[in-house]
């Protein structure tokens, strides 16, 4: 057993017949994996079959018997099952334990107190994930299977025959900004890759830092018009919040939506100007980004610049492929 798992507590052995398991949150929750390392932390189940068995910590110790289950986990005493109390929202906040199935005489206010704290968690794992990604990808800078080869389109403007076939199949392409808890920033090493001065950086850092702010305003609204949990929307980062209103919308919607944007696109159909839906909000916004990026940078660095830096690695730094399918006739 890993030493980080055994911090969790020490079996002694006064028995004869014993099972240790321990529950990874990570691992439990099918999420984020190697890209964050090892699991955070864990609880250790001790279920006895026949004889006796001491499950200690630093905080306590319990005595199991054949039939018996007891946890520990770090920072509490080792606890029967059957007797395990559920922690507060304080608690759970820094302990993955939380993440266990609840009671059954769970309150409808703890749970919704406990899938509060799952998506904070969860929430601060993918922020930690996008922090590794923009680690190792320079600020936008080239990263495995975005080349241009010379005569193709660009990423965000599709040929009329691309855009033909994407709406076929319901298909939509879009690229903008990295949006997150923090705006995507120009280092000065990427500034001179592209050409620009310091004056110039400075002006693609503060108009990526208002569309940053305008974004995460606009997807926690949306969220909001979706679920009601306007708390919830103050926990979630800018990915999750995305991912949150796409999951609770109607799948027909969402597939309705994705089936009118890559029409308009390829001309099939009227620009519809009033968005009819939350998810058409979103959709119609994240799609609209990269132009919207562009048209700001270039009233303030020049239009040629802002396009020459759209450009440059064929796209801006978060490129977006995606088709849920067409809605059935």
């Amino acid at each position: 057993m890993p030493p980080s798992e055994l911090d969790q507590g020490d079996v002694e052995v006064t028995g004869t017949c014993f099972r240790v398991e321990v529950v990874s949150m990570i691992n439990q929750q099918g999420i984020i994996g190697a890209a964050v390392g090892a699991a955070l932390a864990a609880t250790v189940l001790v279920t006895v079959s026949e004889g006796r068995v001491l499950l200690a910590n630093e905080r306590g110790r319990t005595a199991i018997a054949a039939g018996e289950q007891a946890r520990a986990r770090a920072g509490f005493a080792p606890e029967a099952a059957s007797a395990a109390r559920r922690p507060s929202v304080a608690e759970a906040s820094h302990s993955p334990s939380w993440a266990e199935v609840p009671a059954p005489e769970a309150t409808r206010e703890e749970l919704l107190g406990r899938d509060r704290v799952q998506r904070a968690e969860l929430a601060a794992l993918r922020t930690r994930l996008e922090r590794i990604e923009v680690e190792h990808s320079s600020d936008g800078a080239k990263r495995p299977g975005e080349t241009r080869k010379p005569g193709d389109s660009p990423f965000f403007a599709p040929t009329k025959e691309e855009l033909g076939a994407m709406a076929k199949n319901c298909e939509l392409k879009w690229d903008m900004p990295g949006i997150g808890a923090n705006p995507w920033t120009l280092a000065p090493e990427r500034a001179a890759e592209l050409g620009l001065a310091e004056g110039e950086r400075g002006e693609f850092n503060r108009v990526s830092s208002e569309w940053n702010a305008r974004a995460v305003a606009e997807l926690k609204k949306i969220y909001v018009d979706v679920t009601g949990d306007a708390a919830g929307a103050e926990t979630l980062n800018p990915r999750v919040l995305q991912e949150e209103i796409l999951d609770k919308s109607p799948e027909k919607e969402v597939k309705l939506v994705f089936q009118r944007l890559s029409q308009e696109r390829a001309g099939l159909v009227p620009v519809q100007i009033d968005p009819r839906s939350p998810v058409e909000r979103l959709m119609r916004f994240l799609t609209g980004m990269g132009d919207g990026f562009e048209r700001d940078l270039g009233g303030a660095i020049g239009p040629d610049r802002a396009r020459q830096s759209r450009e440059d690695k064929n796209g801006w730094g978060s490129r977006h492929s995606s088709s849920v399918g067409c809605p059935e006739k």
